[in-house]
């Protein structure tokens, strides 16, 4: 009774089915990284990012008139979905061009409307606070991201006579404050 050793066929096979199921299991590890690092980026971070796209989103809406409530519910769920990381509300392809553009200018209509809500809640909280630099924060975020003229970080350091470093901060906790605002705790 002799012993049968593999064939080339069946190393092959071994082989193939083995660079198969690695390249599968590499897919799943960089899926699942990819969507832990959605999740886990930082709210303070999307609300710079909101606040840097702002006046974009308002030139882009300027002559648009306000949502209905109709509207306002579709895209706070669009909003939300968003921020959890979900890709199905995205038009489809085939959907005319036109209906895209105002998709987009509703949107960004929406995200101005949260945006200025959101300002204004810490205006309020900032005015109510004991502290100069709470204010002061306030100002800088408003001079960088929300007024018609924007101030670059060496203007606003010497117009509030403060560094540089203190600027990006102030923009790093006014950002961690404003999400709570924004995006929610």
């Amino acid at each position: 009774m002799g012993k049968k050793g593999l064939t080339d066929e069946d190393v092959a096979m071994i082989a193939s089915v083995a660079a198969e199921k690695a390249i599968e299991a590499y897919r799943k590890k960089e899926d699942s990284e990819r969507k832990k690092r959605e999740r886990t980026e930082s709210k303070p971070a999307k609300t710079k990012k909101l606040l840097t796209a702002y006046r974009r989103m308002k030139t882009d809406v300027a002559d648009t008139e306000e949502l209905t409530e109709a509207e306002k519910r579709e895209f706070r769920w669009r909003f939300i979905e968003d921020l959890m990381g979900s890709a199905g509300n995205n038009c489809d392809r085939t959907e005319k061009d036109i209906e895209k553009y105002e998709t987009k200018r509703k949107q960004n209509l929406f995200y101005v409307q949260i945006i200025d809500r959101a300002m204004k809640l810490y205006k309020q909280e900032c005015e109510s606070s004991p502290y100069e630099e709470d204010v002061r924060r306030y100002r800088e975020v408003h001079a960088m991201y929300i007024a018609d003229e924007p101030k670059t970080v060496q203007q606003i350091s010497e117009l509030e006579n403060v560094s540089d470093k203190t600027v990006y901060n102030d923009f790093r906790i006014a950002c961690a404050a404003i999400s709570v605002y924004l995006l929610g705790a």
